[in-house]
């Protein structure tokens, strides 16, 4: 083989790696790393290793689903992530879950809610995904919890609760900027506006749960991302807005409860990471969706 081809196979190698980093959406790497976090500080697991452990884990689920989800991805043009991802992702979050009855039975639903979420381009499943996609998030929340062996109580209840109809919201918003592409989802049936006042009902609905445990700037960092729902019409711009909100508010509750600057950091490496990243995910919709 010539240094020509060994050169233009190396370049493959390169670009089918950056391809499959980037299907995995790593402009939603970080909070869902914080996930993780939240749920082994609630766990009562404040240690650096439950950290890392739980943060690498609740990342591994996520990039477990978008492997799924790439599964049925048939556009023309779009790259293949490679089957072996899924299978190695599978494996390695699986045998991390396998601690206590409990992580591995909401590891179970977690699976099975992400296949059923893969199916949302099939009239009747796409409807009310974004309804799966929050509960994933509870699923996901609540393996790493249970990891830890942790005991059950109201606060994670709230927390999983609060997160989930952030994330419903965050999806229906992400299924508005798709309106014109992806048509068996809530917002191509019932339309904008009926998919607006559902977001803002899941978002007051998260707001109040978050007051209810005396979260005051946790409920009124949510009241106000009803005001950016409302004020950006761009729902490609909002989505992305979004994204990053959610890391603000997982950050903050982190710093609230470990008074750690570190996680104030992480914001602006998740904003940088939504503008490089973002744009670079293969999908018809694009900064025009209204």
């Amino acid at each position: 083989m010539g240094r020509r081809e060994v050169k233009t196979l190396s370049g493959k190698i390169k670009l089918g790696l950056l391809s499959s980093i980037f299907l995995t959406r790593p402009y939603s790497w970080i909070h869902s790393f914080l996930i993780g976090v939240l749920a082994a500080v609630i766990a009562s697991q404040v240690n650096a290793f439950s950290f890392i452990m739980a943060g690498f884990e609740s990342v591994l689920l996520y990039i477990l689903l978008c492997s799924i989800l790439e599964t049925k991805h048939k556009e023309v043009g779009r790259p293949l992530l490679p089957r072996l991802t899924l299978l190695v992702v599978f494996v390695v979050s699986l045998l991390i879950a396998l601690q206590t009855e409990l992580s591995i039975a909401f590891y179970g639903g977690f699976v099975i809610l992400s296949y059923l979420y893969s199916l949302k381009k099939i009239e009747g499943f796409g409807l009310f995904s974004f309804v799966a996609r929050g509960l994933m998030v509870i699923t996901q929340f609540f393996v790493i919890f249970f990891i830890f062996n942790a005991q059950l109580s109201i606060l994670p209840v709230v927390f999983a609760l609060a997160l989930a109809l952030l994330m419903s919201a965050r999806n229906l918003i992400g299924d508005i900027r798709d309106i014109k592409t992806d048509k068996t989802t809530f917002p191509a049936v019932f339309g904008k506006r009926a998919s607006l006042q559902i977001c803002s009902l899941m978002l007051l609905l998260a707001a109040g749960l978050l007051a209810a445990i005396g979260s005051y700037l946790l409920a009124s960092l949510v009241i106000l991302l009803l005001a950016l729902i409302l004020f950006i019409k761009n729902a490609f711009i909002l989505h992305r807005v979004l994204i990053v909100y959610t890391t603000i508010i997982l950050s903050l509750a982190l710093f609230q409860m470990l008074n750690n600057y570190l996680f104030i950091l992480l914001i602006p490496v998740d904003a940088l990471t939504n503008i490089y990243f973002y744009k670079k995910i293969f999908r018809k919709a694009n900064s025009k969706t209204k």
